[in-house]
């Protein structure tokens, strides 16, 4: 294993996402596939999910395997909304931040209702 491999498999690789059936070696030889602009900035992302808490780590997992579980449509669609997200002004984004809380902070029942006045 060259040393490029090696640093796959020890840093990239947990980066990477593996469907149940695809084996190390089809992730090994797509990582190696990458141009190596391409590979160091998954090995640099790879560092600084390391340097994260336990906590922080799991979160950024469990996305992970929902962005996976997601349809392309789902994808296109959570990709428009983050880019609308991003071009909100800070201003709107923390209200936005605030509405959003107050709403988690309401009795379950309450949401529910709410989500169905919001379909009809």
């Amino acid at each position: 294993m060259n040393r490029r491999s090696f640093l796959f498999f020890v840093l990239a690789s947990p980066l990477l996402a593996r469907a149940e059936d695809q084996s190390l070696e089809l992730a090994r030889k797509k990582f190696e596939s990458l141009p190596p602009e391409r590979q160091k900035v998954l090995i640099e992302r790879f560092k600084k999910f390391k340097e994260l808490p336990l906590e922080k780590q799991k979160l950024v997992k469990e996305n992970f395997k929902r962005w996976r579980s997601l349809n392309p449509s789902q994808r296109e669609n959570t990709k428009a909304r983050y880019t609308q997200w991003k071009n909100l002004s800070p201003e709107r984004r923390d209200e936005l931040k605030q509405k959003f809380k107050r709403y988690r902070s309401l009795p379950p029942e309450r949401r529910r209702q709410l989500r169905e006045k919001r379909r009809r």
